[in-house]
Formats: C-alpha cells, sequence, structure tokens
C-alpha cells in the first residue's frame, strides 16, 4: 500500500503545471490542498499511535517529539508541538476531529483550535465536551483557524450557558486578581530637573478612568480656552504626547488639597528650601524636600521666585501655568517657603 501510495505522489508531482488552463490548475490546488490535510491526518494518528508505545525509548529518546525530530529532520518545537496534537488526538474525545482530519474535511491549524477550545472548557463539566466537539466540527468545514477560534471561545455559552457563564465570571475574577497583583508605579529624578515614571494600573478602572480625564483635559478645545481666551488665537498644534503630558501635570497641580491623606495630622505638601535672599526676593535654585522610599538623598534642585515674585515657588518650578480645570476645584499653593 505505500508503495501504491509512492507510485501516485510521483505522478502527481510529475503534472506540468505550466501546460495547465486555469480551470485545471485551481482544481489541482484544491486537490493537493486536500491531500495534505489527509496526509497530515495520517500522520497525526500514526504519530500519537507512537507516543503511546514510546517507540523513542528505544534510542533513548525522552519523548516522542525528539524521536520524530531525529528521523524526520524537522525542528524540535515544530516536531513537539505536531507530537502533541497527534497524543490529543488519539484520545477517544477527539476522534471526531481526527476522523475529519484524516478525511480532509479540517486542517491542522483548526484541529489545534477545537483542541484549545474544548480543553478550555473547565473539567467539572467534562460532560459537555463531546457535544462541544460535535458543535465545533460544524463551522471548521468552512471557516479558516482564525475565524474558528470565535465560536471556539464561546463554545461554553452554547452548549451549556450555565457553564459558560460560570466560566466568564471565574475568567474575569482571575483577570481582575492578576491586574491588581502587576499594579506598581516607579519614579526617578534625574539631574536636568526632570522626573520619569512607569506605572502599572488595571485597565478596567483605573486605567481607562486615567486615559478618559487626560483626554478630556488635553483635548484642544480646552487647551485653546484655558491658554489663550481670545476665540480668534491659534489653534493648539501640540501633538498629542507632548499635550497629555501638560494635562497630567494640569491633573496633579489642580487636585482638591482637602482630598489629600495627612501623614502624621499634616496635608501632603510639597516642601521648597530655599535662602532668606531668594525668599525675600530673586530667583534662585533651591531644593525639594521630598524623597522616595528608594531614595536616600534630597530631591533634585528647582528654579524658584521669592515671594516678591508672582506665582510664588509653585510657578517657578517651571513649565506655563495652565489655569485650573472647571472640573476639579484649585488647591492654592501646592507647597510651603521654608528657610533652612
Amino acid at each position: 500500500m505505500l508503495t501504491r501510495l509512492e507510485t501516485a505522489y510521483d505522478d502527481v508531482g510529475s503534472i506540468p503545471v505550466t501546460t495547465l488552463t486555469d480551470e485545471d490548475l485551481t482544481r489541482l490546488v484544491d486537490a493537493a490542498t486536500r491531500l495534505v490535510d489527509r496526509s497530515t491526518g495520517v500522520v497525526m494518528a500514526a504519530v500519537g499511535e507512537a507516543d503511546r508505545r514510546r517507540l523513542g525509548d528505544s534510542i533513548g529518546a525522552r519523548h516522542t517529539g525528539q524521536w520524530w525530530a531525529q528521523r524526520s529532520l524537522l525542528t524540535r518545537p515544530e516536531a513537539n508541538r505536531l507530537t502533541h496534537l497527534g497524543r490529543r488526538l488519539s484520545e477517544e474525545l477527539y476522534s471526531p476531529v481526527q476522523a475529519a482530519l484524516a478525511a480532509g474535511g479540517v486542517h491542522v491549524d483548526r484541529a489545534w483550535v477545537i483542541v484549545k477550545a474544548v480543553d478550555a472548557v473547565p473539567a467539572e463539566h467534562g460532560d459537555v465536551k463531546p457535544a462541544a466537539v460535535d458543535h465545533l466540527l460544524i463551522p471548521a468545514k468552512d471557516h479558516d483557524a482564525k475565524a474558528l477560534k470565535v465560536p471556539g471561545r464561546r463554545i461554553p455559552d452554547t452548549v451549556a450557558p450555565e457553564v459558560g457563564e460560570a466560566a466568564e465570571a471565574k475568567a474575569l475574577a482571575d483577570e481582575e486578581a492578576a491586574a491588581a497583583r502587576k499594579v506598581t508605579l516607579t519614579l526617578r529624578d534625574h539631574p536636568n530637573g526632570t522626573t520619569t515614571g512607569k506605572f502599572t494600573l488595571p485597565t478596567a478602572g483605573a486605567g481607562e478612568m486615567l486615559r478618559k480625564q487626560l483626554m478630556a483635559i488635553a483635548a484642544p478645545q480646552h487647551q485653546n480656552a484655558t491658554r489663550d481666551p481670545d476665540p480668534k488665537a491659534e489653534r493648539d498644534a501640540r501633538p498629542l504626547h507632548e499635550r497629555l503630558g501638560w494635562a497630567f501635570i494640569e491633573w496633579i497641580e489642580r487636585y482638591a488639597a482637602d482630598r489629600l491623606p495627612t501623614s502624621g495630622g499634616v496635608s501632603a505638601t510639597v516642601v521648597v528650601t530655599m535662602g532668606p535672599g531668594t525668599l525675600m526676593g530673586g530667583t534662585a535654585a533651591a531644593s525639594l524636600g521630598h524623597r522616595w522610599p528608594d531614595q536616600r538623598r534630597t530631591g533634585p534642585a528647582a528654579r524658584v521666585r521669592g515671594r516678591d515674585h508672582p506665582g510664588r515657588a509653585r510657578r517657578g518650578l517651571g513649565g506655563p501655568q495652565p489655569r485650573p480645570h472647571p472640573s476639579v476645584p484649585h488647591q492654592g499653593s501646592a507647597g510651603r517657603d521654608r528657610a533652612p
């Protein structure tokens, strides 16, 4: 039988494709694709049985994938992936998928989608898995692997709605818990007077809220209204990332002071340390008296103005000062002047 199969493949391979008409070439492409799928089905069945018999033990291979990779010169990742699929298709649950693959009804990628979708059904609801396999084999005949993932993700809702609702609730709870474990925020001061930061927030909730709030503040309509009351003034042409940066500054500076927590009975403040000369009048460098838990030194120097200058210390921290956002009460001065 194998000799006849080799002869048949030789006949197919000797077809002069350049002489075929468009219709004949199309028929050849379709037929050859089905033959590839059917051949893959035979390979999956054979590899699954080889894995059951542990044929790799005869040469000291750690697993069947390694044994097959040495014999076929496939890469080990590819051999391992197909071996795993062959092992799963040899199970009774997936025998209909193996039969469809051997008959040329589905492609190997679609078989993978079915296996992964059915495996996602919780073990305590294993009684619905056979129905899930049969249900997915129907769209697998007319959809590619990417399109098949859509009904695959909804398979619990289709075959057992109560199972799907429970699985979806558990998946959402697990996702929220995993996102909460990843919440971080780090800030780093640089000698050039800038601070860079990196943070991770849960998308559902804080992440989406922060995005919408900053986008609202950075909107050109808001920026034009706060930067220049003249309706004929030139529109804000800054790129979005720059407008978002200044929106973040405005969001921080305009946060209501009475909403801030207290530490030792004192509201959170930014303490600026300067000399008496700067305090009474003048512009000079001063140090910001904050320190993060991972920092051992005082914060970076900042340029400040004394009492005789408009704006005082907070406005001397650099950058244009936007007007208060109408939806957030103005907190007043964000810091205290303190002589050393």
